[in-house]
């Protein structure tokens, strides 16, 4: 195993969904530097969770045409996912 992937990072997460959802395509000639070059689509929101913090989610491909399709502000979900160097929550699953 290499070093990277002995390190964890799970978040799991219960909350509503406070923002408009925002739904964009991802295309140019810079995904492929910063290791996207198979995505091709991204959604972002906001979650507030039960103490009333304020999350920012964000997801690729088949978790951003669910969210689209499916969520819509103030609905509840249940999601499993990681935290980037940002501070922000990159959505992998919902439960």
């Amino acid at each position: 195993m290499k070093k990277e992937d002995k390190k964890m990072n799970i978040v799991i997460m219960f909350g509503k969904i406070v923002s408009n959802i925002e739904f964009k395509f991802i295309y140019n000639r810079y995904t492929k530097n910063w290791g996207m070059e198979h995505k091709t689509s991204i959604v972002k929101c906001k979650i507030e969770l039960a103490n009333g913090s304020i999350v920012e989610v964000y997801g690729y491909d088949e978790i951003a045409d669910f969210m689209y399709r499916n969520l819509e502000k103030d609905a509840n979900i249940c999601t499993q996912g990681r935290l980037d160097s940002n501070g922000k929550v990159e959505i992998q699953e919902f439960m």
